[in-house]
Order: structure tokens, then sequence, then C-alpha cells
């Protein structure tokens, strides 16, 4: 059952992480010059000033936009620490993503945060905080994340388990017939579709259930690692299933 507290697993470490960075005296800050268009009188504002302006209900939405123009333009720069303060500052919003997952999903609390955590920084990456659409720059990188992982869930399920052996109403894609899953992955493998290990870690994390952790570290990855290229895999067997490239393999 997935855990509703986040003792020991990565929202703990971005929580504390974050709490070091918020840490008096604070070095990080948006300079004067940066400050003159939305604060009055203009003046450097440091990361604690800006969790509280971002979290504070009052603060205009034209400085919550500013501020948060700011925080991603450093991060997509790739300033390390201005990332992690992004994903700090987004703290709330994630948090209830997160949640939500969890109450959803079979997998446990440790692996739904580091799959979100991921996501959260592949949208990052890719937000355009001059968008006008976006109204709420930390709850849509948090609603982007959440979505992201819940998808790539959704499609290593269906690129692995056979529609048939499933209730009508979770059947997501069929496999080629005879399609047991160790066989479709034998199938993938042998047409190059996939190699060995990347069926090892489909088999074992998505069908066996073991945890991902203890596989990633076999293979020597990290977590968010092992995460993205087993997420390619799976993109890549789902792709062949499709297609029907497995058929006569």
């Amino acid at each position: 059952m997935c855990e509703t507290e986040f003792a020991e697993t990565p929202f703990d470490t971005l929580r504390a992480s974050f709490q070091l960075l918020l840490a008096e005296p604070c070095p990080m800050a948006v300079p004067v010059e940066e400050t003159a268009g939305f604060i009055a009188p203009a003046r450097e504002i440091f990361l604690p000033e800006i969790k509280r302006l971002l979290d504070a209900a009052g603060t205009r939405p034209a400085i919550k936009r500013a501020l948060w123009g700011a925080v991603v333009r450093r991060a997509q720069a790739g300033d390390a620490s201005w990332t992690l303060a992004a994903v700090g500052l987004s703290w709330r919003a994630l948090a209830g993503k997160v949640l939500q997952a969890c109450r959803k999903s079979p997998a446990d609390a440790h692996e739904i945060q580091a799959e979100v955590l991921t996501e959260f920084l592949a949208a990052l990456r890719e937000v355009d905080v001059d968008d006008p659409r976006i109204t709420d720059v930390g709850g849509w990188l948090a609603w982007r994340a959440f979505f992201a992982s819940r998808h790539a869930r959704r499609a290593e399920a269906a690129a692995v388990v056979d529609r048939h052996e499933l209730p009508s109403h979770t059947a997501v894609m069929p496999l080629v017939p005879e399609g047991h899953p160790d066989l479709v992955l034998a199938r993938a493998v042998a047409a190059g579709v996939i190699d060995r290990d990347e069926a090892d870690w489909i088999s074992r994390t998505c069908l066996d259930e073991e945890n991902a952790r203890k596989v990633a570290a076999e293979y020597g990855m990290g977590l968010s690692t092992f995460y993205h290229r087993r997420r390619a895999a799976g993109y890549k067997l789902a792709a062949a299933i499709r297609d029907g490239d497995l058929e006569h393999v």
C-alpha cells in the first residue's frame, strides 16, 4: 500500500535540501536590476522572500509571474541550485499531486515520487514562462509532472499486459496472438526492438513488481535514469506491438 508520509523518500530529500537553500545567510537572489519592473522600490529579492511572495495569496499575479520567470530562466540555464529552488517552490502543488497518485496506484510512494520528480525536471526544461496561457507556473509544472508520470505508467502497462488477461474496462492494448508477456518481450529482443537489459527491466519491475531502486542499483543506475530508460524501452515496445512488428518473429 502506498504510504502517505514522505519519510525516507525523494520528497523527504527534496524538502531537506530546499530548507538548506533557504537557511540564512541565503546567497540566492534575483538582482535589483531584474526587479525594477515589478517591485517598488526595486531591491534584491532573496530566495526566502521569493518563497513568501509566491506562497502568499495576496501577492499580485504579475509579481508571481515575474519571480517564477527569474527562477525558471536560471534553472533552464543549468544552475543546479535554482533547479532545486524551482522544485522546492512547487512543493505544495507537487505534494498534493503525489498524494493523489499514491491513493490511486498500487506502486509504492518512493517510486511514484521519483517518477513525478523526473517528469517535473523535464517540464522545467521545456516551460515557456512568457506564455500568457500559463498563469500559475508552479501549478503548471506540477500538473505536467503528475500527468506525464501517469501516462508513462499506463504506456508501460499497455506494452506488457495482454488485454485478454484483464477485465474489459482496463484493457489498453492487445498483444500478438499467444501474447504471454514474457514471450512478447523475448520476441521484441529477437527483433531488435529492445535489448536484453531493457526486457529485464520491464519484466522485473512491471510484471514481477520488483522494487525499481533495487533493479536500478544492480545495473549501476540512479533511479531517475532507470525510469527514463525503462520508459523509453516501453514506448519502443508499445510501438512495435501496435505496428505488428512482432507477429512473425
